[in-house]
């Protein structure tokens, strides 16, 4: 896993600290090949790479990069800043230092202007071949894996569905003009409601716009927000995922995507991460936002570390690379402490 925390801590750190605890009489090496913005086919290459080391276990967790090919006409936070002293190594290190040193105290907001009716950052076609890629190297890691006798858990990827706006909300195709017209006016009736927090009305007037145009990511993220302040936390939950699963330049993994990691799971009988259900357990109300994410999909110290303790749980739930028995808990430190 990639790191955006000083000093490159990630739940790799983690989960190295806990296990030296936890098994002391065996000796612990996890070597981390993750990097910062690579996507499903890195990881793949990466795995090949890593088979010299005759690895126990595998454990993989990707899933937000897949479409940071077409980056450089997103919309993303900090995206004009970041090419700037991206232009420059010495200036991308001190970027990268400052930012570490503040960020698990000062979420990341968008803070560019957003267009409200924009353009997807690719076709359709490519929207669907990206889909396909990530499953088809998903399903050759575990192949990989498999073949070589190597145990492997697989994770879906959690993102910051309460707090990160849409990057990009695309109309529906063939929407006439006169269905253009009666959207806008209940979506912008809406959003005056609920600024006004006039809930119910707000509510009204944005499921009368979905009626019209159910695909607009910024429809359904207002709406959530509307739900979450309502007290419909379940509706609110269900908003903010269809939010991101509309999303024309997603920089959180779509549905598909968790269900593809899933669905390989099951086919191949192992041992499947739920690292979403797992943040949904720390945050109120079970929307994961701000509180342990720092940016659209990169979790805070506080969600590194939940997801090496979800590491371990699998591996002792799954017997892997030793007997459940073995593991020494009462060496476990507190969260604190880490």
């Amino acid at each position: 896993e990639g790191s955006i925390h000083q000093g490159k801590v990630s739940f790799t750190t983690f989960l190295e600290w806990k296990l030296r605890s936890l098994l002391p009489s065996i000796p612990i090496e996890i070597i981390n090949f993750g990097k910062a913005g690579e996507t499903s086919a890195h990881v793949l290459r990466k795995v090949k790479i890593a088979l010299k080391y005759n690895p126990d276990l595998f454990i993989i967790y990707s899933g937000h990069n897949e479409f940071i090919r077409f980056d450089e006409t997103t919309n993303t936070n900090l995206g004009i800043i970041e090419k700037i002293f991206n232009k420059s190594y010495l200036y991308s290190r001190l970027f990268k230092k400052v930012l570490a040193a503040f960020i698990d105290q000062i979420p990341l907001y968008i803070t560019e202007i957003r267009k409200l009716e924009d353009e997807p950052i690719c076709k359709p076609e490519e929207f669907k071949k990206i889909q396909e890629e990530y499953k088809g190297n998903i399903t050759e890691i575990v192949r990989i894996a498999k073949n070589s006798n190597i145990e492997i858990i697989l994770s879906n990827v959690v993102g910051n569905y309460e707090g990160w706006e849409p990057n990009r909300s695309i109309h529906k195709a063939g929407l006439s003009g006169e269905k253009l017209r009666r959207w806008r006016y209940h979506f912008f009736r809406g959003s005056d409601f609920l600024k006004e927090k006039k809930l119910e009305y707000a509510i009204s007037e944005f499921k009368d716009a979905k009626k019209i145009d159910d695909s607009f990511a910024e429809l359904n993220f207002l709406m959530a927000r509307a739900y979450e302040e309502a007290g419909s936390f379940q509706e609110a939950k269900k908003e903010y995922i269809n939010a991101v699963d509309n999303d024309g330049d997603p920089k959180i993994a779509p549905t598909l995507f968790r269900n593809a990691i899933l669905e390989t799971c099951q086919n191949y009988k192992i041992p499947c991460m739920d690292v979403i259900n797992a943040f949904e357990r720390v945050s109120e109300k079970s929307l994961i936002g701000y509180n342990i994410m720092v940016d659209a999909h990169h979790p805070n110290m506080l969600g590194e570390l939940l997801i090496a303790k979800e590491i371990i749980r699998i591996m002792v739930d799954h017997n892997l690379i030793v007997p459940s028995q073995q593991w020494s808990f009462e060496n476990d430190r507190s969260d604190d402490w880490y």
